[in-house]
């Protein structure tokens, strides 16, 4: 139990620390003229210009997931101090996530209303699985009209399809995650060297099931994922009972 609740707040306090960095991000790009928390990425799809806080991570991306993962953990602390500050905290990092802009952050939000506003169990099932279904459509796919984009260019990376005038596109990081599978099948998802397989994809795997291949094979993988699907089921019933 302690340390269960070592591991809690150890999580929480993560999420503090990125949700200060994200904050100084906004004022930095509100009062100075360096760019050390955010970063401003042209011909970004659909908005053109995007302005991400990143804070203290190394993009707005992997903020965004520290501070749902301490936003998950907050109300599992037995900790004195952390709850008498549970309020405080939600509020800090439900606002931190969406100035970081992450679609996880939107994700979690929605899922947060679906659950906390729908009762029939059936119908809340049904709107998560549409929600993550919608999160990971936009997460990897590009909509846009034909010819008003550069194919092959970093967020226009491959066509999948088009329906009269509007184009499907995989997105750099579906591209990406495409790549690494066909390599990893290559290899019979058996462990591989890090360092090679990153310098030869010119980019990092972005997924934590490719880590866990790429260090150990499918063998780890798989155990990894069923020993936390495993520890969730077990415990949801606490995790439910703990949650307001």
């Amino acid at each position: 139990k302690n340390l269960n609740n070592f591991i809690a707040d150890l999580m929480v306090c993560s999420g503090i620390f990125m949700s200060i960095g994200v904050v100084i991000g906004l004022f930095e790009s509100m009062f100075l003229s360096s760019e050390l928390f955010y970063h401003i990425f042209n011909g970004y799809p659909y908005i053109d210009q995007k302005v991400t806080y990143s804070g203290f991570g190394t993009n707005h991306n992997f903020s965004a997931y520290i501070i749902v993962i301490a936003q998950s953990f907050l109300f599992l602390s037995r900790s004195r101090f952390i709850k008498n500050l549970r309020a405080y905290l939600t509020a800090l990092f439900l606002l931190t996530l969406l100035i970081t802009g992450a679609k996880i952050a939107f994700l979690f939000l929605a899922l947060l209303v679906c659950n906390y506003f729908f009762e029939d169990k059936i119908k809340k099932i049904l709107i998560n699985i549409l929600l993550i279904t919608l999160y990971l459509f936009a997460s990897h796919i590009v909509v846009a009209f034909h010819g008003n984009y550069e194919l092959d260019s970093f967020h226009y990376r491959e066509l999948l399809f088009s329906i009269g005038n509007i184009d499907f596109v995989l997105n750099n990081y579906a591209h990406m995650k495409t790549a690494y599978f066909m390599e990893l099948k290559e290899h019979l998802f058996l462990p591989v060297n890090l360092i090679d397989i990153t310098q030869l994809m010119n980019a990092d795997p972005h997924s934590f099931i490719y880590s866990l291949i790429i260090i150990g094979g499918l063998p780890l993988a798989f155990s990894i994922v069923a020993f936390i699907v495993i520890g969730i089921y077990k415990n949801f019933r606490i995790i439910e009972d703990r949650y307001p």
